[in-house]
């Protein structure tokens, strides 16, 4: 249960200095302007029954330029099942109970499935698991830190997750699918989270940014695989994986590209 509090505002500070308009190191724009105004006096309920997701600290309300209407999701706004559709388009079931499942991954003999979503008590992010022929949920791991973006191993046996309990942002290895089992931190991010594992066993990509690409049979083999001053993500290797498919916004919208993988950066 979450609720939006009003407060007032004290009057703006007149002054003339300019906003200035930063370039970043990459193609979006970074405003400075005067400090905010100030505010001032007790809150005071607005409404009630907002929806709150605790992991994030995000809750679901927009307050308009003036300040006179207020858009609000209701407590409860965001709940959704993970859905099954034809290649036509067509949802033809769904899995799991209601929540807030992200980041579904089909295991590679299609009987199982890998996501994220809150924990029903807490609201800390974790890794589910959904057994397909039997509609069994179970949760893949309990640490308090926030775990998620699972990756299947190329024999579904085991999988990857990024997780920020160490400094940082991390991928660790769960070991089998017992939730008991071990977990494993295996390689310290630049940026990012796992996106995929090659079939073959010895590549992992991951990065939000750029893409980046780590060896499984050497840990010091981490190279960058494309970095432009575009944002590149979303990284997955072919069945054969000799290509590396993957989406940027070069042209200012978000497209898909697909680029040979010969164990080594990209031709630019």
């Amino acid at each position: 249960m979450g609720g939006v509090f009003c407060t007032r505002v004290a009057p703006p500070i007149v002054t003339t200095t300019p906003c200035t308009l930063r370039r970043s190191i990459r193609p979006r724009d970074a405003v400075s302007c005067p400090p905010k105004p100030t505010f001032i006096g007790e809150p005071t309920v607005v409404t009630d029954d907002v929806n709150y997701v605790a992991a994030s600290i995000n809750a679901g309300f927009r307050e308009s330029g003036d300040g006179s209407p207020i858009i609000v999701r209701p407590a409860g706004g965001d709940q959704a099942r993970l859905t099954w559709f034809r290649g036509d388009g067509e949802a033809v079931g769904s899995l799991g109970r209601p929540g807030r499942p992200t980041k579904p991954r089909i295991s590679p003999n299609g009987e199982e499935v890998l996501f994220e979503a809150p924990h029903p008590q807490n609201g800390n992010r974790d890794v589910w698991h959904i057994e397909l022929a039997r509609g069994i949920t179970t949760g893949m791991t309990t640490h308090g830190a926030t775990d998620w973006h699972p990756v299947w191993s190329p024999d579904g046996s085991q999988f990857l997750f990024s997780s920020d309990r160490a400094v940082g942002a991390s991928v660790y290895l769960k070991t089998s699918l017992d939730p008991g089992a071990g977990e494993e931190r295996i390689l310290e991010l630049e940026q990012g989270a796992p996106h995929d594992w090659s079939r073959d066993g010895r590549w992992v990509v991951y990065g939000d940014q750029d893409i980046w690409v780590a060896s499984r049979s050497a840990v010091v083999d981490v190279f960058p695989f494309l970095a432009t001053p575009a944002r590149e993500t979303s990284g997955r290797f072919s069945p054969n994986g000799k290509w590396l498919a993957y989406v940027s916004d070069e042209t200012g919208q978000w497209e898909v590209y697909v680029r040979p993988f010969d164990d080594g950066p990209a031709a630019l």
